[in-house]
C-alpha cells in the first residue's frame, strides 16, 4: 500500500503512544475439563497474537530514542505474527516495512504481509539446519550492510523482546494469580519465556517454568530436522534465551502438536494455533497427573492462518 511520510518525529510518539495503550489486558479462561488449568488469550489482540507485545515494545523505544525516524526503513526475519505485528504498526506510522519470510510461512499469514508490508521477501532456499532462518536473517544483515537509515527489530537478540513481556504480561498474570504452581509456554524466539520465567519466579519463587519445543528445532536439541510448523521451534538459540529461568523442556513431534490443537479445541471450544496447541498438549498431560496444581498456559494466536496445515494433517 502506498505510504504518506508523516512530517515531524513528535507525529510518530503521539501514534505509537495510541496504539500502546492498545495492548495487552487479555482474557484468561480457567478451562472446563481441567478446573485448576488456565489460558491466557493473546490473540484478542488487534493482531490477532501474542507478538504486538515486543514489537510494540521494541519500536516504542526506537522511535523515543531516536533510532527509528520519519524516514526509516523498518525489515525483520519473521515467521508471521512478529511481522505481521510490526507490519500493523508501520503501517500505522507510514513507515516503510520489509518483511523477510520463507516458505512455510502460512499462506494466511503471507496475505496479511502482502497487504500492509511495503515490501515482501521470501527466502526458499534452505540453510544448513534444514529450515530458512539463517537464510533470512543473512538477506537481513547484508540488507543492512547497503543501506542506510534502516533499523532491524531483530527479536533474537534484542532484550526488548523479553523486556515487554517481563514489564508486560508477567504483571498481568500476577494480579490475576495470588498462587501459581506451573507455566507451560512454547519456544520459538525465546522472549516470552525469558521474561515470563524471570519476572514470574520473583512472584512466586517455587514456580516451574516448563518450556516446550518441536523435533528439528535447535533450542533445547542439536539434532538438526526439517521442520514442517510455523509458529514454534527455531533453526538457531537465541541469545535472549539464554536469560531464561527454565526447569525442564519437552520436546514434542509434529503430530503430537496437530494433536494438542485438536484436543484444546475438543475439550475446550478453544480455537488456538500450533504453540497454544503445543502449550495444551503438556500442560493437559502434567494437569492428568497433578490436579491440584494451578497451571498456566498461552494461546499465542488463534488457529485461523493454520487451516490449510490442519487441513493436510
Amino acid at each position: 500500500m502506498e505510504l504518506e511520510t508523516f512530517e515531524t518525529q513528535d507525529k510518530l510518539i503521539e501514534i505509537i503512544h495510541h496504539l500502546d495503550r492498545r495492548v495487552g489486558n487479555t482474557p484468561l479462561l480457567r478451562l472446563l475439563k481441567s478446573p485448576n488449568l488456565y489460558a491466557k488469550i493473546e490473540y484478542t489482540q488487534f493482531t490477532h497474537s501474542i507478538k504486538i507485545r515486543p514489537a510494540m515494545y521494541i519500536m516504542r523505544e526506537a522511535i523515543l530514542s531516536g533510532v527509528v525516524n520519519t524516514d526509516t526503513t523498518i525489515i525483520e526475519s519473521t515467521s508471521g505474527n512478529f511481522g505481521i505485528a510490526l507490519a500493523h504498526i508501520c503501517f500505522a506510522l507510514n513507515l516503510k516495512f520489509i518483511a523477510v519470510i520463507d516458505s512455510n510461512t502460512p499462506q494466511e499469514k503471507q496475505k496479511m504481509l502482502k497487504l500492509l508490508a511495503y515490501k515482501v521477501v521470501t527466502i526458499d532456499k534452505e540453510d544448513n539446519q534444514g529450515g530458512y532462518l539463517i537464510n533470512r536473517i543473512k538477506f537481513v544483515n547484508d540488507y543492512m550492510d547497503d543501506h542506510t537509515n534502516c533499523f532491524n527489530p531483530n527479536q533474537y537478540s534484542n532484550v526488548g523482546n523479553p523486556d515487554s513481556y517481563y514489564y508486560g504480561l508477567s504483571e498481568e498474570i500476577i494480579r490475576s494469580f495470588a498462587h501459581l504452581d506451573v507455566v507451560f509456554l512454547s519456544v520459538s524466539s525465546g522472549g516470552t519465556i525469558t521474561g515470563l520465567s524471570r519476572r514470574l519466579k520473583e512472584a512466586y519463587p517455587n514456580i516451574k517454568i516448563v518450556g516446550i519445543d518441536v523435533e528439528g528445532s535447535q533450542i533445547f536439541s542439536s539434532e538438526p530436522k526439517k521442520r514442517r510448523l510455523s509458529g514454534i521451534g527455531s533453526s538457531i538459540r537465541s541469545e535472549v534465551i539464554e536469560m531464561a529461568h527454565i526447569d525442564e523442556f519437552v520436546i514434542l513431534s509434529d503430530q503430537a502438536v496437530v494433536d494438542g490443537c485438536k484436543l484444546l479445541y475438543r475439550n475446550e471450544l478453544i480455537f488456538a494455533g500450533i504453540s497454544s496447541g503445543a502449550a495444551y498438549a503438556v500442560a493437559y498431560r502434567h494437569h492428568e497427573m497433578f490436579p491440584e496444581q494451578t497451571g498456566l498456559f498461552i494461546c499465542a494466536d488463534d488457529a485461523r492462518s493454520y487451516l490449510d496445515f490442519f487441513e493436510e494433517n
